[in-house]
């Protein structure tokens, strides 16, 4: 049973990234299939999670989530998909966010704009000058504040899972669910396969996933869990603060 209640279903829509940054958790530059999930396919999966009463925040992310061919319409969609929903975010490098600064304004509540150094400048400083007020930049660099991705930082720590803020966000790469945002990267980095720690989305999920004895993906994580916990517990809090005052104002 999972300590904290997961409240962040975060769909990756796409696994095609115009970046490859050696340290992406995703591990975005290793799968090279370039694919974009349907809109058919995400309508299918909100119905399951609509039907289980998951999702009081839903995230979209990728790959680079703005490069999917049908962006716009998906993002139109989110509301209708998730009526429930108190918010929704999206993670992005700013490719392609100014294009759709009206939409990205009206349908989400926050929106976090990597800036890996070096790499999106330009797109971020486009990004800045935009001004929307639900985006918030975030500037991250290698070895400081971006982890490394060969560590194994938690290899003799145990019920890691049980004490890790990164499960409060249940990931969904095409058909399958995951108990939280990097273990598909991490399946992917050290060559996992996918089937031993996620399950299929469909009746039943919440069921299964819990079933999945998770300590030993835990330990070959990257993510330092003693190291990560407090201030991503601030992050989350100022999150929640953000979405209420939106909703406030309008």
């Amino acid at each position: 049973m999972l300590f904290l209640k997961p409240r962040i279903l975060d769909f990756a829509i796409t696994n095609y990234c115009n970046l490859s940054c050696p340290f992406c958790s995703q591990s975005t530059p290793i799968d090279k299939s370039r694919s974009f999930v349907a809109l058919s396919e995400l309508a299918h999966y909100a119905a399951v999670f609509r039907r289980s009463h998951a999702g009081k925040t839903v995230s979209i992310s990728g790959g680079e989530p703005t490069l999917h061919p049908h962006f716009a319409e998906l993002c139109l969609h989110l509301p209708i998909w998730f009526p429930r929903a108190a918010r929704f975010d999206m993670v992005s490098n700013g490719s392609r966010l100014v294009a759709h600064r009206q939409l990205v304004i009206d349908i989400f509540d926050y929106v976090e704009v990597a800036h890996y150094v070096g790499r999106n400048d330009a797109d971020v400083a486009a990004v800045e000058a935009a001004r929307m007020p639900n985006v918030e930049v975030r500037r991250k660099y290698e070895f400081k504040n971006l982890q490394d991705t060969r560590i194994y930082p938690n290899r003799e720590k145990r019920f890691l899972h049980h004490r890790c803020l990164l499960t409060r966000s249940q990931k969904v790469v095409g058909d399958r669910i995951y108990p939280c945002c990097a273990a598909y990267g991490v399946c992917l980095r050290r060559g996992i396969p996918v089937e031993h720690f996620s399950t299929v989305v469909s009746d039943g999920w919440e069921q299964r996933l819990d079933l999945i004895p998770l300590d030993d993906l835990c330990r070959r994580c990257h993510v330092d869990v003693s190291a990560q916990m407090g201030l991503m517990a601030i992050r989350v809090k100022l999150n929640e603060l953000r979405s209420r005052r939106k909703h406030k104002a309008s």
